[in-house]
């Protein structure tokens, strides 16, 4: 979870490293602030406390509308969900239909609201 978490009172001071992806010229001391990821804390995250969770906006899931189907024999076909026909000409091998299922695009996120939109070339 990204947040802003404040360096306890009698905990010294935190030199941030870059093995965290976390690296500042100058340590935190006991009171000041950081903007990060609790994985980023690593072992010293008992030494903060959270002052201020954020949150960021989901990722609309991958392959919207699209999904594999087996037709038997070890092949495949990529079918749209919402119109049930194959989106490929030849039948696919499992890993070639599971691979065009994960690089469909994922449909673009309006950054005012917060709505997902569809990506016509997904339709």
């Amino acid at each position: 979870m990204k947040g802003i978490f404040r360096l306890r009172s009698g905990n010294g001071t935190f030199w941030p490293r870059d093995q965290f992806g976390v690296e500042l010229p100058d340590p935190i001391r006991a009171g000041e602030t950081i903007e990060c990821e609790e994985w980023q804390l690593g072992g010293h995250l008992h030494r903060f406390e959270l002052v201020e969770s954020i949150s960021t906006p989901p990722l609309p899931p991958a392959n919207v509308g699209l999904r594999a189907v087996h037709r038997g024999g070890g092949r495949y076909d990529v079918v749209n969900e919402t119109t049930g026909k194959p989106i490929n000409s030849a039948t696919l091998s499992k890993a070639e239909a599971f691979e065009m299922v994960q690089d469909a695009p994922r449909p673009e996120m309006d950054q005012d609201d917060g709505e997902v939109e569809p990506n016509p070339a997904v339709s």
